[in-house]
């Protein structure tokens, strides 16, 4: 088949059938662009979040934690003399109660001159107005807490503490690189005082002197610290930070798969129903002396064109969508954990490849299945009218749906692994296909037992459904699973 004749072929189908054919190229589009914007918003908020753990640690080399109610600062002096020690930096985390019924605030009480020389992003924020954040009632918001708070500077913000309100006036607010989380900042003695933590902090920051071993200070700190102590590496800081948000993530994941999942889906089922109404005319260039490779290589570059054209389109309409989201929520994994996430970040090259490649696979496929199964077909049975019910008759078999169902209600029992429920995914997976594999015979009884109504344009909708009713139930079953 010379490429001329390809391309005039396919060029009647697309004034034939330029509806149909936008219907394809969107089902790919819808399905790229669908799981790309979740897997894209999900990268770009967890590198956020990474991000901002690395930023809150700074440049340290260990992070001490104490217990939840911290440990006596007399305890930060004893840290600071450790041999192996170069900087130490103390830190008091609260979590504080907003009048207003507001969200609370992660409050970090730090020592601007200790914290300036692991943070000097930090210091180049405040040291401008040094002598403010020292003052008594103060304190600094990223722009994460102030737009979240509908705060200024100069605004005031009540804190509950205990039984009493402590009004905190906001001095600055921080540019986003700074703290992209939503954070407030204060000198570590008036979050002290007026936060109800005298005496007290919960985690130091450590920088080791050159060639000092970590397993050592390590082991030093640890008998110097009373029990519930941990000390871990920036690196581990944001392990434990990504392990927050892994139920989300993991969530997210799914729904990305789910979406790629749908798509695949309404993209075969469309290229298939594409193929099976043209049977006749498929017949008929095949009795005109097109070859069956022919043939078949025809409808397969036919659908890895529209799967080009529709997986581009849904890899703009995913980074688009993504950064949508991330503007309009900022990266927020829904546990009051937001990651700020920048916009310009969601979109991933190599994982918008990826879904690029994905498209172009699935449509190719969803082409190549029906055009190996139509070059097969005799050219003098294929172009009898009703033939193209013939290959849709195996989807009647009531067994392997059956098995399905039963395989997926079985899969309900096994237990999670590693924390996460793989089986349980199987199992909804297992279920919507059974269901599905169960159309067919299902639709074909109701359209059976259907009663004539005598109104002649729904009774011929009617005789219609009935004598197509493998290429319904094929649509029918994409509803369904998109559903």
């Amino acid at each position: 088949m010379s490429p001329r004749l390809a391309w005039r072929l396919t060029a009647a189908r697309l004034r034939d059938q330029p509806l149909r054919i936008a219907v394809t190229v969107l089902a790919i589009a819808l399905g790229v662009a669908l799981s790309s914007s979740i897997w894209f918003v999900n990268a770009a908020a967890l590198t956020e979040f990474n991000r901002a753990t690395r930023l809150l640690a700074g440049e340290s080399d260990l992070v001490v934690r104490g217990p939840r109610a911290g440990f006596d600062e007399v305890l930060f002096a004893k840290l600071a003399r450790l041999p192996g020690v170069r900087i130490a930096s103390p830190v008091l985390e609260l979590d504080v109660a907003l009048a207003g019924g507001r969200a609370p605030l992660r409050v970090l009480g730090v020592d601007p001159f200790r914290a300036g020389a692991l943070q000097p992003m930090l210091f180049g924020e405040i040291g401008g107005r040094l002598f403010e954040f020292l003052g008594d009632d103060g304190i600094y918001l990223s722009a994460a807490a102030a737009q979240a708070l509908r705060v200024r500077p100069g605004g005031r913000i009540e804190a509950l503490v205990g039984d009493r309100r402590q009004p905190l006036e906001v001095l600055v607010v921080l540019s986003e690189s700074a703290y992209p989380q939503s954070v407030g900042l204060m000198d570590i003695a008036t979050a002290q005082w007026r936060l109800g933590s005298l005496g007290r902090i919960n985690r130091v920051d450590l920088r080791l002197a050159t060639g000092a071993g970590s397993d050592s200070v390590r082991s030093a700190v640890l008998a110097a610290m009373p029990a519930g102590t941990s000390v871990d590496t920036p690196q581990f800081e944001a392990a434990r930070a990504a392990s927050i948000t892994r139920s989300y993530r993991v969530n997210l994941n799914m729904l990305a798969l789910v979406s790629l999942l749908t798509g695949a889906f309404l993209v075969f089922s469309t290229q298939a129903l594409s193929v099976l109404r043209r049977r006749s005319a498929l017949a008929l260039l095949r009795a005109l002396g097109l070859r069956r490779g022919e043939l078949q290589a025809l409808l397969t570059l036919e659908g890895a064109a529209l799967g080009v054209l529709g997986a581009s389109l849904g890899v703009l309409a995913g980074h688009l969508l993504a950064a949508a989201l991330l503007s309009a929520f900022r990266g927020d994994f829904g546990n009051g954990a937001p990651a700020a996430a920048d916009p310009a970040s969601a979109f991933q090259p190599v994982a918008a490849t990826v879904f690029f490649v994905i498209g172009v696979a699935v449509a190719t496929l969803g082409a190549w299945l029906p055009a190996y199964e139509a070059s097969r077909a005799a050219p003098a049975r294929a172009l009898k009218a009703g033939d193209a019910e013939s290959p849709l008759v195996p989807l009647r078999r009531v067994g392997p749906g059956v098995a399905l169902l039963v395989v997926g209600a079985l899969l309900c029992l096994v237990r999670p692994l590693g924390g996460l429920p793989i089986a349980g995914y199987a199992a909804v997976a297992a279920l919507l296909f059974g269901a599905v594999q169960l159309v067919p015979r299902i639709a074909g009884a109701l359209l059976a037992r259907a009663p004539r109504s005598g109104w002649l344009a729904f009774d011929l909708g009617l005789a219609q459904l009935r004598g197509s009713a493998g290429q319904a139930t094929v649509s029918l079953a994409a509803v369904i699973v998109s559903f």
